[in-house]
């Protein structure tokens, strides 16, 4: 599996290892933040914050990579449009469901890059739960023997 998931309920206040998130150094000088929401929609009423430990050296390696993958998204879906709209410079017809399956393509290879390559850290907010991922096997055992849960 290319990534470890425990679940905890929303109210639950996570307690998280005295290490590193990112390079599991023992005593992080820091705090990862993630925001997240229940919903997609922009009036969402469940919002969550949590504050994982991180060296401060690993806090701009985290929101790093995961703004580099937005971006990256982004690019690819865009390049794949525009690759489609120069193969075909016909506009109309035929020209327009090309120009669509080249953005699809760009953002399916996008979509490949979060599937293969995950985040080191990342939460997922559903209505009545939170869904803590973690990279490393070692921090997602002990953030769940801390937390009185399981790892998925």
């Amino acid at each position: 599996m290319l990534f470890h998931e425990v679940t905890l309920e929303l109210g639950h206040e996570p307690r998280f290892p005295s290490r590193c998130i990112a390079c599991e150094n023992v005593e992080p000088d820091s705090f990862y933040v993630l925001r997240g929401k229940a919903g997609r929609w922009i009036g969402a009423r469940k919002r969550v914050e949590v504050r994982a430990p991180a060296c401060w050296s690993c806090c701009g390696s985290l929101r790093l990579q995961r703004w580099g993958r937005i971006g990256v998204i982004a690019l690819f879906a865009g390049l794949g449009l525009v690759l489609a709209m120069w193969l075909s410079p016909d506009a109309g017809g035929f020209g327009r469901w090309f120009a669509k399956g080249g953005l699809f393509v760009g953002a399916f290879v996008g979509a490949l890059i979060y599937v293969f390559f995950p985040l080191i850290f990342d939460i997922t907010v559903h209505p009545d739960r939170v869904d803590y991922e973690f990279r490393s096997r070692s921090t997602a055992e002990e953030f769940a023997r801390l937390n009185n849960a399981a790892v998925k």
